[in-house]
């Protein structure tokens, strides 16, 4: 089956920031609330609220069908966008580009832009910068059972590359946090299949118990996963133990 195309939307100057404050005010919601009505994670509303970040159109029909007093800021959209429309004006800036960069200055790139993107703030026990508190937990843990890892690792995978959370004793360790996201899920599942095709070893995937379920819905048709809560910790020993120190 085809999907049809998703659009953005390109809200004139402040509107879609306000747009998002008018919501939390006058239906008296937290960004929590508003989430969880729009079956998203919280980050994902801060998101929205930022002027940088364009609004799903389908985000939108979601808001007006919950206060139908949103569609009036329809007049404030300039345009719609395709949904991948950050990366084709990308790409048609670096295809006029001349580089001889390498695969190795391309990844290293990817990755300073990554982190300062997203303006880390969680510092890892050694020193790096993490998403959040869960990765943290994550490095603490190894730390002080022994287990020494590499924090967001290049994999080669024949002509591409991945970068999982972490890397230990050969074994792969994805945090999954996202509850309900489909980008980051179809890309996560993306890189899974190509983990399994390369076979790089075993793939851990640490969920928090309240999107346990949830996860395992999205992940059940994979195979070589071993899918933990991140309070199985005790397993997560055994399975990391097994391969040796």
């Amino acid at each position: 089956m085809v999907r049809s195309m998703i659009f953005r939307l390109y809200f004139r100057k402040d509107f879609q920031r306000k747009l998002f404050l008018d919501i939390i005010s006058k239906e008296n919601l937290s960004q929590r609330k508003l989430a969880k009505l729009l079956g998203v994670s919280r980050s994902a509303t801060r998101h929205w609220s930022k002027p940088d970040r364009l609004l799903p159109k389908f985000i939108f029909n979601r808001l007006i069908k919950l206060f139908p007093w949103v569609k009036s800021y329809y007049k404030y959209v300039s345009k719609m966008v395709p949904m991948n429309w950050g990366q084709i004006k990308g790409g048609k800036i670096r295809g006029k580009m001349k580089s001889n960069l390498t695969k190795s200055d391309r990844i290293k790139g990817f990755r300073k832009a990554n982190i300062v993107t997203l303006k880390r703030k969680v510092i890892g026990p050694k020193g790096e910068k993490m998403y959040n508190y869960g990765e943290k937990k994550i490095a603490d843990f190894l730390i002080k059972n022994n287990f020494d890892y590499e924090y967001e690792p290049v994999i080669n995978l024949g002509n591409k590359y991945a970068i999982p959370d972490f890397s230990v004793n050969g074994n792969i360790i994805e945090r999954c946090g996202y509850s309900n996201w489909d980008i980051y899920w179809s890309n996560l599942i993306r890189k899974f299949k190509l983990f399994e095709k390369y076979k790089v070893g075993k793939v851990i995937v640490l969920i928090p118990a309240n999107h346990f379920n949830f996860a395992i819905k999205r992940l059940q048709k994979l195979n070589n996963l071993i899918i933990l809560k991140e309070e199985d910790t005790e397993i997560l020993h055994k399975i990391l133990r097994a391969q040796g120190p």
